[in-house]
């Protein structure tokens, strides 16, 4: 499959997106946490998760370089 269809954005384009995903989420939940809208625990799962995904990206296109 041709790398440029499944990333048409450059990996420092892909990373900063991720990580401000991650800053948003963690200036929003807090919020939502003290509305009643989100548990602490589910905050720390999905922001976790981001995080996972972050390290992926970033693994992925590390590899890329490598190679």
């Amino acid at each position: 499959m041709n790398q440029e269809r499944l990333f048409p954005l450059t990996s420092d384009e892909l990373v900063a997106c991720v990580k401000r995903e991650i800053a948003l989420r963690e200036r929003v939940y807090p919020k939502w946490i003290s509305a009643g809208r989100m548990t602490q625990e589910k905050a720390n799962h999905e922001i976790r998760c981001m995080r996972a995904v972050l390290n992926i990206v970033e693994e992925y296109f590390d590899a890329q370089i490598t190679e």
